[in-house]
């Protein structure tokens, strides 16, 4: 009788086999709807862990990430799976921005042998030398600035296709939206910078409005009902969850999308679709950036030099904007 397969149960519950993982290995929070799903679909198969998956006998590429990957959660899964199929075990960090204990933690993977390589979403580690204290390991950086990372995006032609698709629309008082907490990292600051640059060029009016991680609704949606009272016709969202509390918002307030307000946003186009009406969004190649980053770090544990590729963002065109009427 073959043997059960991770794949087999991700077949039977209908999710990935990164789903599965998490699930298993208890790694990441997953909503108790598929949590059950996944163990009903392993007991039914009569799947078991083996105890030496715990052992991880084959080498680890660590997945560094942050708070501030919310609402774009996809990317992660897409490491995880590409990892997976080279051969290796994906090990995902879920770390803080404190320097001192990044410092920490990576001088702990460099001694470790089972630590194949290092991919870093985090912003935070952008600014921190990380030749300093990652040993031996050998250390490929996804991250905005980075001169480690051969795999390049144009992250702000992201803006540049949001306020050019909006201007064609004849938008002209536009808010951007995104959280507190992140305003003074350098890679919103240029966002920002160039979001006031660029709609003074298009003669559009721009509004970055921030909401802190409380998210408290009885705070947020007054503020969003000034905003619109405003004069504005269409959000810029920094990723799926800030155009999902949009949509929440028009939704309570019977506004109706993209009719009285073009909503837009940062992220993937897999996730942009799941939105009711579908999303506009400006997304990154997400396939070829995970399999480009992979292969540049194999090639580098292998002591080669990897090509530089750059990649462009794209703009995926939804239902959530429309000819401005305001």
């Amino acid at each position: 009788m073959a043997k059960v397969t991770i794949d087999d149960v991700a077949r039977l519950a209908n999710v990935s086999k990164a789903t599965v993982s998490y699930v298993i290995n208890r790694n990441r929070p997953i909503s108790e709807p598929v949590r059950k799903k996944v163990l009903e679909a392993a007991d039914a198969l009569g799947y078991r862990p083996s105890a030496k998956r715990h052992i991880n006998s084959k080498p680890c590429i660590v997945l560094l990430f942050g708070r501030h990957i919310s609402g774009d959660e996809y990317i992660i899964e897409k490491f995880q799976e590409e990892i997976h199929n080279y051969g290796f075990i994906p090990l995902c960090c879920l770390v803080d921005e404190s320097k001192s204990e990044l410092k920490d933690l990576i001088g702990t993977f460099s001694q470790s042998h089972n630590i194949a390589g290092i991919i870093n979403l985090h912003p935070a580690i952008v600014d921190l030398d990380i030749l300093k204290y990652k040993g031996e390991t050998p250390a490929l950086i996804f991250a905005r600035k980075s001169m480690l990372c051969p795999v390049l995006c144009n992250y702000i032609h992201r803006m540049r296709l949001c306020l050019t698709h909006l201007h064609s629309l004849g938008h002209k008082t536009i808010a951007f939206f995104t959280e507190t907490e992140i305003l003074s990292e350098s890679f919103l600051v240029e966002h920002i910078d160039f979001l006031k640059s660029f709609s003074v060029s298009l003669g559009i009016k721009s509004t970055v409005f921030t909401e802190s991680l409380i998210r408290d609704p009885e705070h947020l949606y007054p503020r969003l009902d000034e905003l619109f009272k405003s004069g504005i016709s269409a959000i810029i969202a920094w990723n799926s969850f800030y155009a999902n509390l949009t949509y929440q918002w028009a939704y309570d307030r019977k506004i109706r999308i993209p009719d009285e307000l073009s909503v837009v946003a940062f992220c993937d186009k897999y996730i942009a679709q799941e939105f009711a009406p579908p999303l506009t969004a400006a997304v990154l190649p997400i396939d070829d950036l995970t399999r480009c980053t992979l292969d540049a770090l194999i090639l580098q544990m292998a002591d080669k030099t990897p090509e530089t590729v750059y990649l462009q963002p794209a703009f995926h065109a939804g239902e959530s904007t429309a000819m401005a009427k305001r």
